[in-house]
């Protein structure tokens, strides 16, 4: 007696005779009956009363009926077990980062790569705008990005970070006239050209957003994905630029300065991991919560040392 013999029976029963359970199964009759009949001589009892109007159960029949309907629930919930085993072996994930979250997050990564071994993480390096856009799309799954969320779909599954930040600074020349500052308001630089990130980053949307809510259009003179050659057209052509603060640990040089920006709605961006994961499946779910956590064992801002 197997478990397709015992699905065979219930269908049988269920269906009320062989030819309809023949089309249910996709099998033929005879072959159908031979399998009833071998599970009687199997088990020495007969299972069915057979009529031209159909079958019916003999006591035997229903017992084993009952008995075998919790076998194949019990079988099938077993089957989806290790299906969701399954899902989450070697699954890939394409995770996004800015490149900021890409260097100070990196030992974080690196810990969930080696507890959770069933995961390969891809990694996507892009403008925290560009990654939100690239989740609704589909083309990543998973992405780490600084406030705000620009698209309300990604908000129901997007969870700060506690102690997860970073903030930003004015990046001036040594010829800057503004060099000897030691903090900057956006006011102190409405008269200067700014050299800026691309509107892919939050950076690039907000600074000129919250120049505008101060009064003033931002002069913006230049435009680059690249945070290195932003500052370097800075240091060149003694633009400003308004970047993260960590930066000035990543890249040192002597010709600009790193000075703190003063702006109670600018000058901190939190971070929050999100996704389009249906978190009510249970792979899913499973998977955002211990990356989430894995994040948050590292949660003391690598950037409180520096500012």
């Amino acid at each position: 007696m197997d478990v397709k013999d015992l699905k065979y029976y219930v269908t049988v029963v269920e269906a009320g005779s062989f030819s309809s359970a023949s089309r249910l199964l996709h099998v033929t009759q005879p072959a159908l009956s031979w399998s009833i009949k071998q599970l009687e001589e199997e088990l020495g009892i007969q299972l069915l009363e057979r009529y031209n109007h159909g079958i019916e159960m003999t006591p035997s029949g229903q017992i084993l009926y009952e008995g075998s309907k919790e076998v194949l629930e019990n079988f099938a919930r077993l089957e989806r077990s290790l299906k969701t085993e399954t899902e989450l072996y070697r699954r890939e994930i394409r995770f996004g980062l800015t490149t900021l979250s890409s260097i100070n997050y990196m030992d974080a990564f690196e810990s969930f790569r080696k507890k959770y071994k069933q995961y390969d993480l891809i990694f996507v390096q892009r403008g925290s705008k560009e990654i939100q856009s690239m989740l609704i799309q589909g083309e990543i799954d998973m992405a780490l990005i600084s406030q705000p969320v620009y698209f309300p779909k990604l908000e129901t599954n997007a969870n700060y970070l506690k102690g997860y930040y970073y903030d930003v600074g004015v990046v001036v020349s040594h010829r800057n006239p503004l060099f000897n500052r030691t903090e900057l308001t956006l006011e102190d630089l409405k008269d200067c050209e700014f050299s800026m990130v691309t509107k892919d980053y939050a950076v690039g949307n907000e600074i000129p957003n919250r120049c505008r809510k101060l009064g003033f259009e931002p002069n913006i003179v230049y435009q680059n994905e690249n945070w290195e050659v932003v500052v370097e057209h800075v240091a060149a052509y003694d633009s400003v630029s308004v970047l993260p603060y960590e930066f000035s640990n990543v890249l040192k040089r002597n010709d600009i300065k790193w000075i703190k920006l003063k702006d109670h709605d600018v000058s901190r961006f939190y971070l929050q991991l999100v996704t389009t994961f249906d978190l009510n499946n249970k792979p899913e779910h499973l998977l955002y919560w211990r990356v989430y956590n894995e994040l948050m064992a590292f949660s003391q801002n690598p950037l409180d040392h520096y500012i």
